[in-house]
């Protein structure tokens, strides 16, 4: 579970810059010497990360990925039986929540934020849904899903007790693997970034990616199948 890109005590342990270290990864036969991340996964969010090689290029990356050019489609497993499908567009504002600071709600005095969602698979207590954002605001997916009254698995801030996120803040050794299944079902939210497509800014192919799921999406589902 890492951040993407380095931000306050984060640094040497991030995404962007484990791929710079590794020696194996070439561009063009050159090793890379900076990059750009275009889309920016939250810490236990699992799938794709587009990076750019460039500013300029990474500028123009991030106007497609702000508006509605660019698909972005997420997996989630979720509390709850979901409807077969279903909108939630509701603007979205950063709040006090207890002692969490930062925490996204639904409120009208927030950014206009639009989720669509569709139920893939249905359990007795879970579902595995499709999640596909209309817009980009911070924490959107799970803000809504815990607005609609089905947080997703494993998510300890926005999930059924937001007092294990503000243990795991303070000191992560005091909230063991075994208390995040037993309180929230998973080790780590099961939202995982699952599909992104756009038309390339320069040559304008379109560009489609995919991430398979994850093992733990797949162990969670087959315990039970």
């Amino acid at each position: 579970m890492l951040p993407v890109h380095p931000a306050g005590k984060y640094y040497f342990n991030t995404l962007t810059s484990l791929i710079l270290r590794n020696e194996n990864i070439l561009f063009e036969g050159c090793k890379l010497k900076n990059l750009f991340p275009i889309n920016r996964l939250d810490r236990e969010t699992s799938g794709l990360v587009v990076f750019a090689k460039s500013s300029s290029l990474a500028a123009k990356l991030q106007h497609i990925f702000s508006s509605s050019d660019t698909l972005k489609k997420y997996s989630a497993i979720v509390f709850g039986k979901t409807l077969p499908s279903w909108v939630v567009d509701k603007p979205l504002a950063k709040k006090q929540f207890g002692e969490i600071r930062n925490h996204m709600v639904v409120d009208n005095s927030g950014l206009p934020s639009k989720t669509s969602f569709k139920t893939l698979k249905s359990f007795d207590s879970f579902s595995l849904i499709e999640a596909i954002l209309h817009s980009g605001r911070r924490h959107q997916i799970r803000a809504h899903l815990s607005f609609n009254q089905t947080p997703i698995v494993g998510d300890k801030q926005y999930g059924l007790h937001p007092e294990l996120f503000v243990d795991f803040v303070s000191n992560p050794s005091l909230v063991s693997d075994i208390e995040c299944v037993l309180l929230v079902g998973s080790v780590r939210q099961l939202l995982h970034c699952s599909n992104i497509s756009f038309f390339h800014p320069v040559t304008s192919v379109l560009l489609d990616f995919t991430a398979p799921s994850p093992n733990d999406f797949n162990y969670f589902l087959n315990k039970f199948n």
